[in-house]
């Protein structure tokens, strides 16, 4: 049935067996395989190729005030720049957000809001 075109599941069928099977078998005994009837890169266009995105140009950023703290707490932003183990280590010395150590534009990157509100 196999050379004669038949598919594999005509075949299974007329064996009462699986697909599977029959393909299991037509390859252990090495028969002739037949090409997909599905055609390849036929019907669909290829995408466009986009162009890459124009560069952006760098935003000027101003430094930050440099405040040296000796101790923590106080009125002052302690968001801090830099490395604290080698020279220029700074904090940012903005004015803080109420009941937080930093200023607002700081407790926004500092305190994500969770999705669901934790029990107590």
């Amino acid at each position: 049935m196999w050379l004669e075109g038949a598919s594999l599941s005509v075949v299974a069928a007329a064996l009462g067996t699986s697909r599977n099977a029959v393909a299991g078998k037509v390859h252990r005994l090495k028969l002739a395989s037949r090409p997909s009837p599905i055609i390849r890169g036929v019907g669909k266009p290829k995408p466009p190729v986009p162009e890459p995105p124009a560069p952006v140009p760098e935003p000027v950023v101003t430094p930050p005030t440099v405040v040296r703290v000796a101790r923590r707490g106080g009125a002052r932003c302690q968001w801090p720049f830099g490395d604290p183990g080698r020279p220029g280590f700074r904090f940012c010395g903005g004015p803080v957000a109420v009941g937080r150590p930093y200023c607002p534009e700081h407790v926004a990157l500092a305190y994500v809001p969770t999705r669901t509100p934790r029990a107590a």
